[in-house]
């Protein structure tokens, strides 16, 4: 056999040892055992035809393969294969792509002959872009081949490189990117990077009826794709559309009326070498409130179901407390500090919701609040009301917050159902009550209850949305910004620029955008970050403020 032939063999091999182990692993022992009768049968070979084998340990390794198998041994069986197998295959592709016995795939001329027939349809401009492409030799990208023998790349950005895809296995990386992605059978994606394509594939192999279309500004990622793998069936099939601009502003703005109706995911490797920044922080934003979601799905269904089981009160039925009166939102922002001598001496002026983390600071210098809110689902968020005295404080709880609280908060606790949660508009339907905006944040939340209580005046007190100071929170809580890190600058209510992180800067821009119609004066206190639509009040001037008057 050709050492070519050796070489990608022993690929295959790479390729199907983590789909056997992730298949023995969900016991799916029957998909499992198909592909490793494949294995075995190119081990079989690479045993016969690669003298180096012997030189490892490798039959000793493929004895105690065939015994586990024997015994119907999965989870030795995966280990064996994952902690034993996987490694020496894997060195012995390194020492051929060191003797350069490896050659990469070249699919050029097949794809770009499948696009030229159907070039008359949606393919046309694909196949224009294409084919008139001039490529410029450039230090930004570094292609490379992965430990498995695959291509993948490199691309310098912002002073550091970005991987695109895995240089272990891209395959596989692929496919687990994909099992994450798909949702119901016959979806249509719409993609914004393009890579080298394998994770486009992987989602079109896991869903074969489901369409893609991809978005990408790098020609030169969009041609090696189309030089690295096959694309030929996908676009007979007509089952993926690629949309090119080089500006990725313009390729956003023409195609966003697409992503309505469809499943709008980021490749994030793609995000983070987009080279405009507006853009960038975009789809930043974006990809950290969806993933947010999708990462603790779990954690919010099983709160949820905790705290429907408490029959707690709506909230709603603390409206006529806070109806038309001033409601200060107490945030634990660096600013708090300079704020607490103030909040005291105007405290019967104003109703105080402060938010879980800065309860204990206002409890423990007197200032009793009049509601508390919590909406985070992280179990450690008891630890804000643990041991407080809180029996004469209401607790305005998300129907997905922690429900280990109610363990341990001793006042009476109110439920708030969120839109864009299922369970929770459901359960807000059948009890015929409103449901409220989260933002994504215990202070957004409280501002989107307050303004649908009626409140006559919103004071923001230490909600600073930004680093003020280079601290995260106020003194007792939080730490110091360190440098090193990557932080946006935003411009603060006293004209400075000062560091923000990027969940801040997406609950800063989700009250912009909650207020923009809203009719009864916001007040924002702190030196924080600058709230469009809010009203910069100095500290020391707030006893001169209309709402003490």
């Amino acid at each position: 056999m050709p050492e070519s032939n050796i070489y990608d063999l022993n690929q295959q091999c790479l390729l199907w040892i983590p789909q056997i182990v992730n298949n023995f692993r969900k016991q799916s022992f029957f998909t499992g055992s198909c592909i490793m009768r494949n294995l075995i049968s190119a081990l079989d070979v690479l045993t016969e035809k690669l003298e180096i084998l012997h030189e490892t340990d490798f039959i000793s390794i493929l004895q105690a393969i065939l015994q586990a198998q024997e015994n119907r041994d999965y989870i030795l069986l995966s280990d064996i294969l994952e902690c034993d197998l996987l490694p020496c295959l894997q060195n012995i592709q390194i020492k051929m792509q060191g003797e350069e016995t490896q050659k990469a795939p070249d699919y050029w001329e097949k794809n770009m002959t499948e696009l030229q027939e159907h070039a008359e349809n949606e393919y046309q401009e694909l196949y224009k872009t294409l084919s008139s492409a001039s490529i410029s030799s450039s230090d930004r990208y570094k292609q490379m081949f992965a430990i498995n023998g695959q291509p993948t790349v490199k691309v310098k950005c912002q002073n550091k490189e970005i991987l695109i895809h895995s240089s272990v296995n891209p395959e596989y990386q692929s496919q687990v990117w994909a099992e994450d992605v798909l949702k119901e059978i016959g979806r249509e994606y719409v993609i914004y990077g393009m890579g080298l394509g394998y994770h486009i594939q992987a989602l079109l192999k896991a869903d074969d009826v489901c369409k893609v279309i991809v978005l990408e500004n790098s020609i030169e990622l969009l041609t090696e794709a189309f030089r690295d793998l096959d694309w030929v069936n996908y676009i007979k099939q007509k089952r993926v559309r690629i949309f090119y601009n080089s500006n990725a502003i313009k390729l956003m703005e023409k195609f966003s009326a697409w992503i309505s109706g469809r499943e709008f995911c980021i490749y994030y490797p793609s995000l983070c070498i987009t080279e405009e920044e507006s853009v960038r922080e975009r789809l930043e934003d974006f990809f950290v409130s969806v993933n947010s979601m999708r990462e603790q799905a779990h954690l919010l269904e099983e709160n949820f179901y905790k705290i429907n089981r408490m029959e707690l009160p709506e909230c709603s039925i603390l409206k006529s407390c806070f109806k038309k009166r001033t409601i200060a939102i107490v945030g634990g922002g660096p600013s708090l500090d300079e704020q607490i001598d103030d909040m005291k001496k105007y405290r019967e002026q104003m109703k105080i919701w402060s938010v879980g983390t800065a309860a204990r600071k206002l409890i423990n210098e007197g200032i009793i609040p009049d509601l508390i809110v919590i909406e985070d689902a992280q179990e450690n968020m008891y630890k804000q009301v643990c041991n407080l005295p809180t029996e004469h404080i209401p607790l305005l709880l998300l129907s997905t917050a922690s429900a280990q609280i109610l363990d341990y908060y001793k006042g009476q606790s109110y439920v708030a159902y969120q839109k864009g949660y299922d369970l929770a508009e459901k359960r807000a339907q059948e009890l015929g009550v409103q449901t409220y905006q989260t933002g994504g944040s215990v202070t957004t939340l409280a501002l989107d209850v307050a303004l649908r209580f009626g409140a006559d005046k919103i004071i923001l007190i230490g909600v600073d949305l930004a680093y003020t100071d280079n601290r995260s929170h106020a003194s007792g809580m939080g730490y110091e910004i360190k440098e090193g890190k990557e932080y946006r600058m935003v411009t603060s209510t006293d004209g400075r620029q000062i560091k923000t992180s990027r969940n801040l800067d997406i609950y800063r821009k989700w009250i912009e955008h909650r207020i923009v119609e809203e009719n009864i004066p916001i007040l924002n206190t702190g030196r924080g970050a600058q709230i469009a639509g809010t009203q910069t009040v100095v500290i020391q001037e707030l006893y001169g403020c209309e709402m003490y008057k």
